[in-house]
């Protein structure tokens, strides 16, 4: 807007500010079109990034397999459950593609932390004490003896302080209750051997291990596995809590073992004196037993104590008997105590989640295909300030929708975008023959903005689960599979739609180096502020200041020029008038 001040035509009988007007018409018009330009970059970023959001959302909602309910998470495809006869001693799970056969399973060892324990009267006649650890250097320590006894405290204190200094992660800690000491792992692999022996004469320990005998039918499997989980045909069953039925011949039976073997009965320990440890049993009995191995059985009928012959029978929570003889010889002869495990398919929840995933899958190809399909109406730019005042409200929302149509029509991005799309979902599972009209999806007959879209037979999708959900789960999740030749890596299967989409909207939405964060930004990254439309939107920004600079100096130029016609006209009328006064006086 003009700073001089304006001065009416009175004298020149011209109305200034419509000739001025009139003047800048042209000028008026060049700003009004770079600021409709720069409204329409601020569209098409609008646009692009509610693409960019909705994108993340779906990739986030389905591939983040962090979160509950990931399509590439295997719980999702947990489609049978399982009912347990005790399921504190095993539980198990179904995923895609597992046997609901009944099972039974039956552990004679759950996996545990490799230990080796050694009581005082053992080290009596050695001098030193070793610890061999696979892939380490051996360290051995001399046992610290005072009159004639060893001193068991002491040793583990000295082979601790060995250890730690030599950082070996095993551990040496002695108990007063039980008046020996434990050689432990800490937190080594699972398959990591350790040896520990007086002198040279060692044994070995392997750390974690869970034995058993899984049966489905007729078919039996063997369990040696590394960890208390085991996998039988797409079944995952997980042992807990249940105690080894091995046994011990030793003369004097050792707290370690009678803990190990009757863990299940023992609710509270009493005391621990030399040479005699008292344990309370559910049953309120009291086992007691002595140096000499004499066992003192106490019940509340009374008190009765074996002889070197005698034997006492009793069957322990876990269903095993335990035998225990006045020499201190224990035994257990086990009872079935295999836990039997019910299979039911039910595939309500991965059906559920597939028609999810379709649907909304359906809902942001729309989208994107609306925005590549529709056609612009140039005739339709941003309304400028001006143009506004002479129209409803009604009349601006309609006009703007109308500028915003179009904006990204025939988009070389979203159209890569959504071909690759279109062709993760066209997937074929190799050897099975699956994919997705298979199951129940098949493509939308409609090639314009339905295109690529899919309808669900939800029925079909049903029994397609029930009948094989392994081979449905390998078309969605089934990894990608690559061969290299001279140094060139090739791809021989692109993977599982699943896999496909996660891969292209991770490259697409996720990442600053995508080629849309450099075209319009992606937020929290460096390329929020440095992309090629924020860049475009500053450089109008700038030419509209120059532009509306040079704007304000012509129309001041303009008034300027005016104004000083209307002085010369003042002048001009005043001289007039005085010579017109001088003539008449004179007439």
């Amino acid at each position: 807007m003009s700073t001089v001040q304006r001065i009416t035509g009175t004298n020149s009988g011209l109305d200034v500010d419509a000739l001025v007007k009139s003047s800048m018409t042209r000028y008026q018009t060049k700003i009004d079109k770079e600021t409709q330009n720069k409204k329409v970059l601020e569209y098409q970023q609008e646009q692009y990034k509610q693409i960019m959001s909705d994108s993340s959302s779906f990739y986030d909602k389905y591939f983040d397999i962090l979160k509950t309910g990931s399509l590439r998470s295997t719980s999702t495809y947990e489609s049978v459950t399982f009912t347990s006869k005790d399921d504190s001693k095993v539980t198990a799970k179904g995923f895609a593609g597992a046997d609901v056969s009944d099972y039974k399973v039956a552990i004679t060892q759950i996996a545990s932390n490799a230990t080796s324990s050694y009581k005082s009267s053992d080290l009596l006649n050695g001098t030193k004490l070793s610890v061999k650890i696979a892939g380490k250097d051996e360290i051995s320590v001399d046992i610290v003896k005072a009159d004639s006894q060893v001193d068991m405290k002491s040793t583990a204190e000295k082979l601790n302080a060995a250890l730690n200094a030599a950082g070996i992660d095993v551990s040496a800690k002695y108990s007063e209750f039980s008046k020996s000491m434990v050689i432990e792992s800490g937190t080594m692999g699972e398959s990591t051997n350790f040896q520990a022996g007086l002198d040279s004469n060692y044994q070995t320990y392997t750390g974690k291990n869970a034995k058993g005998i899984i049966t489905k039918g007729t078919e039996t499997y063997n369990i040696d596995a590394s960890s208390n989980i085991v996998t039988v045909d797409n079944v995952q069953f997980t042992l807990k809590g249940v105690t080894s039925s091995a046994s011990t011949t030793s003369k004097y039976i050792t707290s370690s073992s009678i803990t190990s073997l009757f863990e299940n009965d023992i609710t509270k320990i009493d005391k621990s004196i030399a040479g005699k440890t008292n344990y309370t049993l559910t049953d309120k009995s009291k086992i007691t037993i002595a140096d000499d191995g004499t066992v003192t059985i106490t019940k509340s009928d009374g008190t009765t104590t074996l002889g070197a012959t005698a034997e006492m029978t009793f069957t322990s929570s876990d269903g095993s008997t335990k035998t225990i003889k006045g020499d201190g010889t224990l035994t257990t002869a086990a009872t079935d105590t295999s836990v039997s495990l019910t299979g039911k398919a039910d595939v309500t929840g991965l059906k559920d989640k597939i028609v999810s995933f379709v649907n909304d899958y359906n809902t942001l190809l729309k989208g994107l295909n609306t925005k590549i399909f529709e056609t612009r109406d140039k005739s339709y730019m941003p309304l400028t300030d001006e143009q506004k005042k002479s129209m409803t409200d009604s009349q601006i929302t309609s006009w703007e929708t109308k500028a915003k149509t179009g904006l990204l029509r025939k988009d070389s991005d979203l159209e890569r975008i959504t071909s690759a799309m279109k062709s993760a979902m066209s997937s074929v599972m190799s050897g099975s023959g699956a994919y997705l009209e298979k199951i129940g999806i098949s493509p939308v007959e409609d090639y314009t903005d339905k295109n690529g879209m899919f309808i669900i037979d939800e029925s079909k999708l049903t029994q397609a689960l029930e009948d094989d959900a392994g081979n449905v789960k390998d078309l969605f999740t089934r990894a990608t599979s690559t061969t290299e030749k001279d140094g060139v890596v090739t791809t021989t299967d692109k993977g599982g739609l699943v896999t496909q989409l996660e891969s292209i909207f991770k490259s697409e939405f996720k990442s600053s180096s995508s080629i849309l964060a450099g075209k319009v930004g992606l937020d929290g990254t460096s390329t929020q502020y440095n992309n090629t439309i924020t860049l475009a939107i500053a450089k109008k920004k700038q030419l509209l200041i120059d532009l509306n600079k040079s704007f304000t100096d012509k129309e001041n130029a303009l008034y300027k020029k005016y104004s000083a016609l209307e002085t010369a006209m003042q002048k001009l009328n005043s001289q007039q008038s005085s010579l017109s006064s001088m003539l008449g006086t004179t007439g």
